[in-house]
């Protein structure tokens, strides 16, 4: 994280904004960075997520509302909230502060596109899933969905690579019972996501699984192992709805 926050910092950063999962054997944080337009560098915040906990991130940011004291499990950039200040993203008090609300300007859209995963995934790993956080996810109304959450029992590998296929099964969002399944109980969407018929707009879901998808992966931390075997990706190439996950150490220099 440190070192991602300093050469940014140093050589500038290209991308308008993303977000990413940082781990080894021992923790795991995420972090969430945007670039300054016309500025160098870039501003950045990142948390680590509890042993006990899950996360998720899809396509916007996450981090909200944090102890920004809290210097053990929380880390940012020093002009995180000058620059939101100086830009009008922001004008509360410190200790208020959102990156997420200040550098995102979220919509009713890019929620049931993009946190409509997050929750799917969390609504799988919780016993009686998260009901409370469904409005949020299909409408971006009402309790706010945290960065991080409990799941009912430790999350597997074999957990994960069917999370990766995930379309909203037994949910509202169920892509097999929509009308766009046909008869064959379909979950393939094409793009665009929107479209509008006869005047009236409609939107498919964008699950976590999609047909366009060139590849993804599984990556396991193993504290258990020798160092050149910590690291696993269990790597799978087109649709991970369809794929099959082979296992590729991180020591691996050749093809």
């Amino acid at each position: 994280v440190d070192f991602m926050g300093d050469i940014v910092n140093k050589y500038g950063y290209a991308s308008s904004g993303e977000s990413f999962s940082i781990a080894d054997k021992n923790e795991v944080w995420v972090m969430e960075m945007i670039g300054k337009g016309a500025e160098k560098g870039a501003v950045w915040i990142a948390v680590r997520i509890p042993d006990n906990a899950i996360s998720g991130h899809a396509n916007e940011p996450r981090i909200r509302k944090v102890d920004l004291k809290d210097k053990k499990n929380v880390k940012y950039s020093k002009d995180v909230i000058s620059f939101a200040r100086k830009r009008g993203y922001f004008n509360g008090k410190d200790e208020d502060f959102s990156f997420a609300d200040a550098y995102e300007n979220h919509t009713a859209s890019t929620r049931r596109g993009c946190d409509a995963r997050v929750w799917s995934y969390f609504n799988k790993m919780t016993e009686g899933g998260l009901p409370q956080y469904l409005p949020w996810a299909m409408r971006g109304e009402g309790e706010t969905m945290p960065l991080w959450v409990k799941p009912s029992r430790p999350v597997t590998v074999d957990d994960m690579k069917w999370m990766m296929r995930d379309h909203f099964e037994d949910t509202p969002m169920d892509m097999t019972k929509d009308i766009g399944a046909g008869p064959f109980a379909v979950p393939y969407r094409w793009r665009p996501m929107s479209y509008t018929v006869n005047g009236e707009n409609y939107v498919h879901e964008r699950a976590i699984a999609t047909q366009q998808t060139g590849f993804s992966f599984v990556s396991q931390m193993r504290s258990d192992r020798p160092d050149g075997m910590k690291g696993l990706l269990w790597f799978g190439v087109d649709d991970a709805n369809t794929c099959a996950y082979i296992p590729i150490f991180c020591a691996v220099t050749t093809p």
